[in-house]
């Protein structure tokens, strides 16, 4: 084989290396954040929740109207 050749493969080979060498740890790092935070953040509505959230932005003619969220919403 020639030297140039043999250079080729062995760029090649790290070049393929690496690439796994950085998938492996991109995949590592989404695992470890796989379970979504316990505490904060959105919570489910239950029907009577949801029923009187929709209710509350309703105006006397039927139209909605848009809410802003409030800061302590957005923490």
């Amino acid at each position: 084989m020639s030297a140039g050749l043999v250079a080729l493969i062995r760029r090649a080979l790290v070049a393929v290396l690496t690439g796994m060498a950085v998938a492996a740890a991109i995949r590592l790092r989404v695992r470890q954040r796989a379970v979504p935070p316990q505490t904060g953040g959105w919570r489910e509505l239950s029907d009577a929740e949801l029923a009187s959230e929709l209710n509350a932005g309703e105006l006397p003619d039927g139209e909605l109207m848009e809410t802003k969220p409030q800061p302590s919403e957005l923490a």
